[in-house]
């Protein structure tokens, strides 16, 4: 209830939280509903082999740090008594609570943390003046990278474990996907590519772009490289025309899209209608084409911000999320 959450906030509850039940380090692990030893998801005292049982003290650039096979079957899961629960805005925290809904329902995240126990303390601070664009891409980043940091931490952290097996943790497996960016010369043709992890799809919105789709063409779109950008082309060793191309070269399990729409200033939001499908196909922006359907995305969850005079600086944000068995809520928590 708002009363309950009242309550926690003003008792410290937002430096902090922890479930009560503890275990001590001698207790054997509590075993998931899918047969699996339990981790404690980045407890420093958790054995390393809490996640993948092959796994030895030095990780190496072709181990996993979780099974995909645990991955798909969290992906899979299917529990349709979950409801949503509204969450109490405790003071400007619209913008961490619809991140918070967001992820409520992203099943593969839930499953692991409903079937294997959330045990670990959790802190979310958000200091500095940031406006409302950046604190809500910021916050549901922030959020992503740190579950991603403390996947890694279990494994003696970012700086230990190899760049390949950093792919291989249970965040990566939601949310990772792989950018591509291919410039090719018009010399001597020469094609050179580069690979860049995702967490998430940054489009902008350009000229008479009014739908995703439109946003996504132009963000694949062919950009020649001339003028005063000329690429410095390694084969022809000198500085020449040529034609980017930015695409998708592995699409993530759960796609995250956020619509660049705020600019500079005071008044810089963006406020044009742009329309989105309920099922979205990622194969025309991939960099071979979509395969047999696999690059089909269903919505589950939008973040709305609202504002006032297309103000950028503040505003308020609401979420629609589609629960497990496929009904949408509209949740605000200044209602």
């Amino acid at each position: 209830s708002a009363e309950c959450q009242r309550s926690d906030w003003n008792a410290g509850h937002k430096l902090k939280c922890k479930v009560v039940k503890t275990t001590t380090g001698s207790s054997p692990g509590r075993r998931d509903d899918l047969g699996l030893k339990a981790s404690l998801f980045g407890n420093g005292s958790a054995s390393k082999t809490a996640l993948s049982p092959k796994l030895s003290q030095i990780i190496k650039p072709g181990d996993l740090l979780f099974p995909y096979e645990t991955f798909v079957q969290y992906f899979n899961w299917d529990k349709p008594g979950l409801a949503p629960c509204g969450l109490t805005n405790c003071g400007n925290s619209c913008f961490a609570n619809v991140v918070l809904q967001c992820l409520s329902w992203t099943r593969p995240l839930v499953a692991y943390l409903l079937e294997r126990g959330h045990k670990r303390e959790c802190e979310f601070l958000v200091e500095g003046n940031v406006n409302a664009s950046h604190l809500l891409h910021w916050g549901l980043l922030f959020v992503i990278d740190m579950m991603q940091s403390v996947c890694l931490e279990e494994f003696g952290g970012e700086k230990v474990v190899p760049p390949r097996a950093q792919e291989t943790t249970l965040i990566q497996y939601i949310f990772g996907g792989l950018l591509q960016s291919q410039v090719q010369c018009t010399v001597c043709s020469n094609v050179s590519d580069q690979y860049e992890n995702m967490m998430d799809l940054t489009v902008e919105i350009h000229g008479d772009a009014v739908s995703l789709e439109e946003c996504l063409d132009q963000f694949t779109a062919k950009e020649w490289l001339q003028g005063d950008n000329l690429y410095k082309c390694d084969r022809c060793n000198d500085y020449v025309k040529a034609c980017k191309r930015l695409s998708i070269r592995s699409a993530p399990n759960i796609l995250t899209v956020a619509l660049k729409r705020f600019q500079g200033g005071r008044f810089g939001k963006l406020n044009k209608r742009i329309s989105f499908p309920e099922t979205l196909d990622l194969g025309p922006y991939m960099s071979c084409g979509g395969g047999e359907g696999s690059d089909v995305y269903k919505l589950y969850a939008v973040i709305v911000h609202l504002d006032m005079l297309n103000a950028s600086f503040f505003g308020h944000y609401i979420c629609y999320v589609k629960d497990f068995r496929g009904d949408w809520y509209r949740i605000d928590d200044s209602e």
